[in-house]
């Protein structure tokens, strides 16, 4: 077309606007779902003030309008593209446009084409255009893919097409009729609709029609079509189906799904062939562990098992497959054969439980309802549970299924309770809905899906597509999870404590209103993503990708390697990309490009509670308004980092008022993108990260191949094909260790492989020891080495793809000791070629560890070892120097695993030799883990002693310990764990470890005895920094101090109504909520003459907080607590399901000075004093429960020197001789209390 004639085309389209006067839209009534209002046009196609000639429809599969369909309209005169998305004019997405104007340009009577294209599906078809707005609306097909471009028919084809279908009756059942047919026969068309060409007419008539009678059935909101033969029997002759359609379409395809044409359900089962089942129930009633149940037909309807409905109950190991025919029970084919399981909305379609391995496939499942059913409580909240199908205690294969239009409180489509077995397997899951998880819900589940395809699912809070929770640890590989919606996590929402693994996962097109497009974690979800494409996922506040954050708990320390985060959006909020909220996720080769929205961050850093401290190496991060962003108190770590140039440079690399620490290496360049527009964000040879990362510990990258090639790893998710070379190198030792000592040996074997695209010639191999060590021999499979006592370099050659070359390599470690120990020896190795360069390194560490057993001058290096020989419960195991080896029993990874009973004793010597009387003073003696396990598991029904260790860098992470109804799987026990036994802990130093609870120490179920020990720098991120006690122990002389905690900074105890602790010191320990020196939970604990003193709470009782106790306090100071409320003892109460416990608190003697409030008691709980010193305190008492008070002094308890953590009392002190008698005859000191009046406090002052 020419531009005259573009110009005489606008002025008449122009003309008909101003005589349409903008008129309103008069079309008929556009077709919606039954259970909805008609809807108006939007504004921009025929409303109020529309055009007058505009365009407006939705596009269906399975009867379900989508969402992120691209619709093509064309006419002769130019072509428009637009998507179905969602609008004010109606729930359900549709889409609009407007005809009149450029580039369509069309009047009525013009004819227009339009294309309906998402996933492998398409369909089109032809439209004539009227006047005004008008509604044409589309059908995609179930597995029809587009070879090239939509033919089209004419516009002029006829209006009536017939489609002749079967002769059911000789499908029923061997050429006869059914018996007990009722007198009313109804013949369904299951899902018969006419169709304009590919595109579904939901307005077209249909007749059907026989010999005996014809019925006209009109198809409007209508999805099924019932023939009923009003004088019973079946029709005596096949029928035929035409449609007409009213709407206007010219060409026309019937379709009719005939394999389900009868309303009628058929099942056999193997064992018992010749009887044909008219339910699924029947049939699986029938079967026996083993068997198959094969299915055929629309099965409906729902039964009650064991107080629970739905329509198939199943607790034995059997096989439901669907995909045949009443003609053949031989071979399932789901496709040409559709096998449907409803409902129909009256319960569940599907349950399975019981310790049962079976299989579901080939089936449509639909029309399930979970209302009322229950099914799944996490604690805060109870669900009706899977509407599709619900799995609890099974191990089952769920395969090939579809599962559309069920719903549920959680999991609409499926859910999964408990059992770690269930597998998933190329299931499609659409059109679910449910409050929380649209198209699946998992908890506590450790399922796998395998190449599952969710999308369209809809969940009100949580996981549009999937919601994982509640201690589940599944793991998700080769799903596609698009088009979802949900408030957060359209695609997929992480909660409480679950750690799944999603490796080589799509994640795109979903929808969340407020945080989390793709994906949303939270409290504690520390997930593992590797491989996955997150891109164009949208939320309407923070996270347009992903957001990991904290609500209840903590925040999701996830793990990111090699991802593509991309297109993402946040429309009104931060972190387009990622947002990062009080959390510390570890990111690896990652490619993060172009997301944007409101702020326009790559990554958005923040918190509310504890600080975000990510880390990020090789990372793309190219086209945003800025790259990244940390707000103050937060921290990010990059090292190599591409930054982007030109189009691909972001507006501000990364700023904010927190730290961003960038490292060594910034690249500043072109990424070189394969194809972003298309979503192919792999890089070209031509991209500034090609070869421009960091050595990292992943040999692959997002397509599964070798990292590095060529002269180093590129930065981001994709590494560029090329010659490549594989370098592994391991530290041969003894028992697997990774410690030696002094004078002893190390071999080192290293692997060179040839990878990737071609051959690298001229490989060299160089190997440098560390100082500690030299070389004594080296050997090689390929080429020559030379060695000198430093390193050795080896002359390997040409090394073609899958050609190795092996070296061996023997090292003496030095006999020197070096200042500190334990201490790292890095051997590192380099390989280089024409063509590529590698990289890698092995780690041995120096301890100094000499054991011996009772008197026997024999030694081991290894404590484990020498506890294994001991026979005897008199032996005594002496240990001298360091020892840092790691032992791993069964699933416990630590230094020592003790199990029997025996004495391990430190401070002896070795050089020079002293194995007879032990000084842990003047000669330590150190256990430590290095941050790599516990230091001592002690179990069972045993009595050893452990004494004069110094028992440090203890990391309890991963190990668990216990598992608590809510709160989930504790890491326990950092330092020492105990549980079971009678054990006794003396004159130990307890330092630097860290766990769940427990830093230092975990007592669980045993009488265990504390003496003397310091306890002290510990961490808890649960509750008790330096000790964690759960039973009855005996806590006598301990030092307490510097530990922190979330509850507990220095002990929490849980249970433990016969503890007793006696003259210990608890100061200066740190909770992040309540109890900074000291928790007591459901514990009714004795204490006597302990001090606790300048510990620290940051929301209350900031010396002791007693949460449903009831325990004894004699002869206590408290004094100078403080932070959060300021008290100094906090009496409240306590909830252990499904029980609440209240405190009462009995103090007798105690010093209670220098707070912001004395001692402070909620309602309903109980606090009694007697004889209590109060002094420089806010308030002395307060509270609404109930506080008896006698024997009330004020005075200042002369504390010696305070600010030294002296609390002895002085002369002068008011608590002399102030308290009441009671039976403590000592102190603090194991000084007498009998010489009159007791001293109130822990102190008794002595005079000369």
């Amino acid at each position: 077309m020419n531009a005259r004639h573009k110009l005489l085309r606008l002025l008449l389209v122009t003309t008909m606007l101003i005589t349409a006067n903008l008129s309103r839209w008069t079309g008929p009534t556009p077709v919606v779902r039954a259970d909805e209002p008609p809807v108006p046009l939007p504004e921009d196609c025929g409303g109020s003030t529309g055009p007058a000639c505009c365009i407006y429809g939705y596009i269906y599969y399975e009867d379900v309008p989508v969402l992120g369909v691209d619709v093509h309209i064309e006419s002769a005169y130019g072509a428009v593209d637009v998507e179905t998305e969602n609008g004010e004019a109606s729930s359900d997405p549709y889409y609009s446009a407007d005809l009149s104007f450029a580039p369509l340009l069309v009047v009525p009577g013009d004819v227009i084409t339009i294309t309906a294209s998402y996933s492998d599906m398409v369909s089109a078809r032809t439209w004539t255009v009227q006047g005004d707005g008008q509604q044409v609306d589309l059908g995609l097909i179930t597995g029809y893919q587009a070879s090239g471009p939509v033919s089209v028919p004419a516009a002029d084809a006829p209006d009536l097409a017939t489609l002749p279908t079967p002769d059911r009756r000789a499908a029923m059942q061997g050429q006869t009729y059914l018996p007990d047919l009722p007198a009313a026969y109804h013949l369904s068309y299951n899902d018969l609709h006419a169709y304009n060409t590919i595109g579904r007419s939901l307005q077209a008539q249909v007749s059907i029609t026989s010999m005996q009678r014809a019925v006209l059935i009109t198809h409007h909101a209508s999805r099924f079509m019932h023939r009923v033969d009003a004088r019973g029997g079946v029709p005596s002759e096949a029928e035929s189906i035409t449609t007409d359609t009213a709407d206007g379409a010219r060409s026309v395809y019937a379709a009719v799904d005939d394999s389900a044409a009868a309303a009628s359900c058929y099942a056999r089962v193997t064992s018992t062939p010749g009887i044909t089942y008219t339910t699924v129930q029947a049939a699986v009633d029938a079967a026996q562990d083993g068997d198959t149940v094969k299915v055929a037909g629309t099965c409906t309807g729902v039964e009650v098992r064991a107080g629970i409905t739905q329509t198939v109950y199943i607790d034995k190991s059997i096989i439901v497959r669907g995909g045949y025919t009443t003609t053949n029970w031989m071979v399932s084919d789901p496709v040409a054969n559709p096998t449907t399981l409803d409902a129909q909305g009256q319960g569940r379609v599907i349950y399975i439980t019981g310790d049962i391995n079976p299989t579901v496939e080939g089936l449509r499942i639909t029309g399930g309802d979970a209302d009322g059913l229950g099914g799944h409580n996490n604690q805060w909240w109870a669900y009706d549970a899977g509407g599709g199908m619900y799995i609890i205690y099974a191990t089952a294969i769920i395969s090939n299924n579809r599962v559309f239009s069920n719903t549920a409180g959680i999991g609409g489509g499926l859910f999964l309770r408990y059992g770690g077995g269930t597998t998933l397997n190329n299931n499609i899951v659409f059109s679910n809905t449910a409050v929380d998880g649209g198209g699946l819900g998992l908890g506590g589940s450790d399922a796998t899906l395998n190449s599952n395809t969710v999308f369209s699912n809809t969940a009100s809070n949580q996981g549009g597509g999937l919601r994982i929770e509640w201690f589940s640890n599944p793991t998700l590989s080769g799903n596609t999870v698009f088009s979802n919606t949900a408030d957060r996590g359209g695609g997929l929402s992480v909660w409480w404590l679950s750690n799944p693994t999603l490796v080589g996962n799509t994640v795109t097109a979903n929808t969340a209103d407020h945080d989390g497009g793709g994906l949303f974690l939270e409290d504690g979800s520390d997930a593992t993503l590797g491989g996955n494409t997150i891109s164009s996922n949208a939320a309407g506040r923070n996270g347009g990708g992903l957001f990991l954050g904290r609500w209840l708990y903590r925040g999701s320390d996830a793990v990111l390697d090699n991802n593509f985060i991309t297109d993402n959006s946040a429309s009104s909020g931060h972190g387009s990309g990622l947002y990062v909220h009080s959390s510390s996720p570890q990111l690896q080769h990652n490619t993060v490009a172009r997301n944007h929205g409101s702020g326009g961050e790559g990554l958005y850093v923040t918190s509310s509670e504890d600080p975000s401290q990510p880390q990020l190496h090789n990372t793309i991060l190219v086209g945003h308004i800025v790259g990244i962003t940390v707000t103050a108190g937060n921290t990010a770590t990059l090292e190599a980092t591409l930054w982007g140039t030109g189009t691909w440079a972001n507006g501000t690399d990364w700023g904010g008022d927190g730290t961003v620490v960038t490292g060594t290496i910034n690249v500043w360049g072109d990424p070189a993108f394969v194809n972003p527009d298309a979503g192919d964000y792999h890089i070209a040879p031509s991209s500034a990260a090609v070869d421009a990362g960091v050595y990292s510990l992943l040999n692959d990258d997002v397509d599964g191949q070798p990292r590095p090639m060529a002269f180093g790893p590129d930065i981001g998710a994709d590494e560029y094909p090329a010659p490549g070379l594989r370098l592994n190198k391991r530290a041969s030792l003894p028992l697997s260790q990774d410690v030696r000592n002094p004078g002893q040996t190390v071999t080192y074997t290293l692997v060179v492989t040839g990878v990737g695209a071609g051959p690298v010639d001229s490989v060299i191999l160089t190997d440098a020891l560390p100082p500690e060590q030299r070389v004594v021999a080296s050997v090689t499979s390929t080429g020559d080495c030379v060695t000198d006592t430093t390193q050795v370099a080896c002359t390997l050659g040409a090394l073609n793809v899958g050609d190795s070359a092996r070296i061996t390599l023997t090292a003496q470690v030095t006999t020197t000791l070096p200042p500190t120990l334990p201490r790292r020896m890095r051997n590192s190795v380099w390989v280089t070629g024409n063509q590529a360069s590698n990289f890698a390194y092995a780690d041995v560490y120096l301890h100094d560890c000499h054991i011996r057993l009772n008197d026997d001058p024999d030694e081991w290096d290894d404590i484990q070892a020498a506890v294994d020989a001991s026979t005897q419960p008199t032996d005594v195991v002496k240990v001298a120097g360091l020892c840092a080896d790691i032992n791993t029993r069964g699933d416990e990874r630590q230094v020592l695993y003790l199990s029997k009973t025996v004495t391990i004793r430190g401070g002896y010597s070795y050089s020079p030799a002293n194995w007879t009387t032990p000084d842990p003073v003047a000669t330590p003696t150190t256990l430590h883990a290095r941050g790599r396990g516990r230091v001592i598991y002690i179990t069972g029904d045993i009595n050893p002693t452990v004494e004069g260790l110094r028992i440090t860098g203890g990391d309890a992470h991963g190990l668990g310990g216990y598992v608590h109804p809510i709160w989930g799987t504790y890491d326990c026990g950092g330092g020492v764990y105990i549980i079971h036994t009678t054990a006794i802990i003396s004159n130990n130093w307890v330092f630097g470890n860290t766990a769940g609870r427990g830093g230092g120490l975990y007592l669980q179920w045993g009488n265990a005895t504390l003496n003397g020990n310091t306890i002290t720098a510990n961490t808890a991120w649960g509750g008790g920094g330096g000790l964690f006690l759960w039973d009855s122990a005996t806590l006598n002389g301990n030092a307490f101090t510097a530990n922190t905690a979330y509850n507990g900074g220095g002990l929490y105890l849980l249970w433990s109504k016969g503890a007793t602790l006696d003259s210990n010191i608890i100061a200066a320990n740190t909770a992040d909520h309540h109890g900074g020196g000291l928790y007591l939970e459901i514990s009714d604990a004795t204490l006597i003459n302990n001090v606790v003193a300048d510990n620290r709470a940051n929301s209350a009782s900031s010396g002791l907080h007693s949460a449903g106790s009831s325990p004894r306090l004699l002869h206590t100071t408290i004094a100078g607590n403080s932070g959060g409320d300021g008290s100094g003892l906090r009496a409240t109460s306590g909830y252990w399901h499904p029980y609440w416990y209240y405190s009462s608190v009995a103090l007798s003697n105690t010093i209670l000075v220098s707070h912001a409030v004395g001692i402070a008691v909620t309602a309903g709980n109980t606090a009694t004093l007697e004889a209590t010193l109060w002094y420089d305190n806010g308030a002395d008492w307060g509270g609404e429960g109930t506080i008896n008070h006698t024997g009330n002094h004020d005075g200042n308890p002369v504390f010696v020197a305070p600010g030294a953590g002296d609390y002895h009392i002085g002369p002068g002190s008011a608590a002399i001789n102030r308290g009441i008698t009671t039976t403590v005859n000592t102190d603090i000191d194991g000084d007498s209390r009998t010489d009159g009046y007791p001293d109130i406090g822990a102190d008794e002052l002595q005079f000369a």
